[in-house]
């Protein structure tokens, strides 16, 4: 793959191994677990990097995270089978039955070779025994080179789940019942759309000042989108973000405003455009009330507007990731008129 940190996709060997054609149509579980299967030593010694690496806490307002790390028993190993997302951490000095499967798993060409000089550690599978399932496995010649390549692509790992995690909810979202009439009147109306799921409504559309709110209910999602036409790129800063949120809070959302102490961002690249990505918590005193949000602030140049997409959700006493979660991909589907008019010609081309 040309990476030096030894990315490679892992073989059947775990499959052939244990459990030959072995399948299951479905996956259980928490999609948000990550079962780690490690010799009960190793587990000791790598625990706190892995924790480090997937445990990034996010406040919501309480503390969660995309991925718990769950140790599984290797005599249990059978029982585990059906989740979703597994991950395998051994050297090729550890010694034990999850050591063995890994090195087997591993045996073929010269991959032991590689991981023993530090070319390889990284190895991924996608719906191994069930699908929708994917397996990571970190290998390397002992545990300190290990633990130090972990340390050293904790970024490149993570997003590596992340990302195939994001894709899966994905898929949910948008595999039936969608409002594509929505999403066309949003194009039509104010030159952006995006996909909207069929139990989203316009809740709130105010063209004079460039400011459209969708709404789902039980439990309350709030996505909306803000653009100041004309604008110039270089107002964007978080401090700029929050205010305007405050003032949209007043205008159109009771009072809301952002809690500034637990809020801050980011610079990303945001569907091919420079962005700035905040996260953190909105409030409301007068209701009591609040929860997390997250947004991307971004000029566009073919629309020669400052967009800014905000995503919160209302919750008390529910887990709120997997909302917060459906709300960001939402907000990756975002386009410009611009993007539609390029993709449309582009897909034009192809079929010539």
């Amino acid at each position: 793959m040309g990476r030096k940190i030894g990315y490679v996709l892992l073989g059947v060997g775990i499959l052939l191994v244990l459990f030959g054609c072995y399948r299951r149509p479905t996956v259980r579980g928490p999609e948000y677990r990550l079962f780690v299967f490690a010799e009960k030593e190793d587990w000791e010694k790598v625990e706190p990097v892995l924790r480090e690496v997937f445990e990034r806490p996010i406040l919501t307002p309480q503390t969660e995270y995309h991925f718990y790390l769950v140790y599984a028993d290797p005599e249990k190993f059978s029982s585990y089978l059906t989740r979703k997302q597994l991950l395998f951490v051994s050297t090729l000095e550890s010694q034990g039955a999850i050591a063995d499967l890994v090195r087997r798993s591993v045996s073929r060409g010269d991959l032991l070779e590689q991981i023993q000089r530090g070319e390889k550690f990284l190895f991924k599978r996608e719906n191994q025994w069930i699908p929708k399932q994917i397996i990571l496995m970190l290998v390397g010649p002992s545990m300190d080179t290990l633990i130090a390549k972990i340390r050293e692509n904790a970024d490149f790992i993570y997003n590596l789940l992340y990302e195939y995690q994001q894709n899966m909810v994905h898929q949910y979202m948008y595999r039936e019942l969608e409002n594509k009439k929505l999403s066309e009147e949003l194009l039509k109306k104010y030159k952006w759309t995006v996909r909207v799921q069929h139990d989203y409504f316009l809740a709130r559309e105010d063209s004079a000042n460039g400011f459209v709110f969708l709404r789902r209910r039980y439990p309350e999602r709030w996505f909306f989108v803000k653009w100041i036409e004309n604008a110039d790129p270089n107002v964007i800063s978080e401090t700029w973000y929050m205010d305007l949120r405050d003032s949209i809070g007043v205008q159109y959302y009771g009072g809301d405003k952002v809690n500034r102490k637990f809020t801050h961002g980011e610079i990303v690249n945001f569907l091919g455009r420079r962005c700035l990505r905040m996260e953190g918590l909105w409030e409301n005193d007068e209701k009591v009330a609040g929860g997390p949000l997250l947004a991307y602030v971004f000029y566009d140049e073919g629309t020669q507007r400052i967009y800014v997409i905000d995503c919160s959700v209302f919750a008390p006493g529910d887990y709120k990731m997997p909302y917060l979660d459906q709300l960001d991909v939402m907000a990756k589907t975002f386009r410009t008129i611009v993007d539609v008019q390029r993709e449309e010609y582009s897909e034009q081309r192809t079929e010539e």
